[in-house]
């Protein structure tokens, strides 16, 4: 019972963090790179561009090891599995 309410929060909190994140990255650099060309301008939106991609990098991966390493026996590839599904 632990385990399976342990890995409901990991999954709210996973789908919370991949809706809220994409769209506020999203905006937050439109808002940054419409401002004045200052440093502070452009380094908050690079900041924004790197977060999201590292969101579509973490989405991809977590799907990519759930597609092919689940059945493997490997420890390290079956608890990431296990852990990761959707």
């Amino acid at each position: 019972m632990r385990e399976f309410i342990s890995d409901s929060i990991y999954t709210v909190i996973k789908w919370l963090g991949n809706v809220l994140g994409i769209p506020g990255n999203i905006l937050s650099a439109i808002v940054w790179l419409r401002r004045r060309k200052n440093s502070s301008a452009i380094y908050l939106a690079a900041l924004a561009i790197n977060d999201l991609v590292i969101l579509f990098i973490l989405i991809t991966l977590r799907h990519y090891v759930i597609r092919y390493y689940s059945e493997l026996e490997f420890p390290l590839f079956v608890s990431s599995a296990v852990r990761l599904q959707p």
